[in-house]
């Protein structure tokens, strides 16, 4: 056989072959791609159940802790409700009976409403009971109550508070009648004669002074004169100017187991609150806590101020914006 004839003979085949390659890629390739499409479309429809099966746990979630809140507030409604007609009602006048129902809403209302005045028309009610014993068993039983529910809110604002406690000895008080500084003993009031430091910010260092200028034993309660100013920043005090302080509390108050920090505070033009209360009432001394504490952490009652809010939000603007610069003048590591 010739070469020419062998060249003619080797490209038959080759046409012969390439006429079977090209069916079968396109078999091949046809195949690939739909499974391909397949397995795609079964991922997209997994992937679509199990989107859809987490949003219906989610939504199942939310149901369940809805449903709960508002059995739970049906329940508070309906009970607070049963438990403050005692007090409504014109015979109302058993002690054991208007006790247990200020316990009921000292215990499960104390962060709502002010129970101030409630716990002192119980008490002059009680102190008319005929007996002795039962007298001094529902006095007990207030103060008790009233003195846990202080703890609790001010348990409940420590993480986020200044809180000091100090010892006022009575005979002290009588004694003098310009009044006994408390709270001399925190390292913060040490050269600021007693004042407390509460805190610093832009706007300066904040302090407080708490003098006790008198003692009622029969009522058991503290008159308290409050002063809160604020000094210029730390970094101005450095350079050894004189600067004035800035007053922004002068007022004296009564203050009695029955005044609760979350309730009977003073409203400060930082947006935070500040409250003095009695944790403990012996016979010679009481125990008295400052807290100071933000806004956010009063009472449900209390709303803050347009004015507050707008301060807040232009605070933290300020901040962002002077935390964007820092971040942006620091070099590239």
């Amino acid at each position: 056989m010739s070469g020419d004839e062998k060249t003619r003979d080797r490209w038959d085949k080759l046409q012969v072959l390439a006429s079977l390659l090209v069916p079968i890629s396109v078999a091949v390739v046809g195949g690939a791609g739909t499974w391909y499409l397949n397995k795609q479309r079964a991922d997209d429809e997994l992937q679509r159940e199990s989107q859809q099966e987490s949003e219906t746990r989610d939504r199942l979630y939310v149901e369940l802790q809805t449903s709960r809140e508002r059995a739970d507030s049906e329940l508070r409604k309906s009970m607070f409700d049963s438990v403050i007609r005692t007090f409504l009602r014109p015979e109302s006048r058993d002690p054991a009976e208007l006790v247990l129902a200020l316990e009921l809403l000292a215990y499960n209302f104390h962060e709502v409403i002010d129970l101030g005045p409630l716990f002192k028309h119980v008490e002059g009610i009680v102190r008319q009971a005929k007996s002795p014993k039962d007298r001094e068993e529902y006095v007990k039983r207030l103060e008790r109550a009233a003195a846990e529910v202080t703890e609790k809110q001010l348990a409940a604002l420590k993480d986020a508070s200044v809180i000091v406690s100090d010892d006022v000895s009575f005979s002290e008080v009588e004694g003098k009648p310009e009044g006994v500084r408390l709270f001399r003993a925190a390292a913060e009031s040490k050269g600021y004669d007693g004042a407390v430091r509460l805190e610093e910010s832009d706007r300066g260092v904040t302090r407080a002074r708490v003098d006790v200028i008198r003692v009622d034993r029969e009522l058991k309660q503290l008159r308290v004169k409050l002063y809160v100013y604020r000094l210029p920043p730390t970094a101005a005090l450095a350079s050894g100017a004189k600067l004035a302080e800035e007053s922004e509390v002068d007022i004296p108050f009564d203050v009695s187991h029955f005044d609760f920090p979350m309730i009977d505070n003073t409203r400060l033009t930082s947006g935070r609150r500040i409250a003095i209360v009695v944790q403990k009432w012996e016979q010679d001394y009481a125990k008295v806590a400052l807290a100071y504490f933000p806004g956010s952490r009063a009472s449900l009652k209390e709303k803050p101020y347009y004015e507050e809010l707008m301060q807040q939000l232009r605070t933290e603007q300020e901040r962002q914006a002077d935390r964007s610069k820092a971040a942006a003048g620091r070099p590239a590591e």
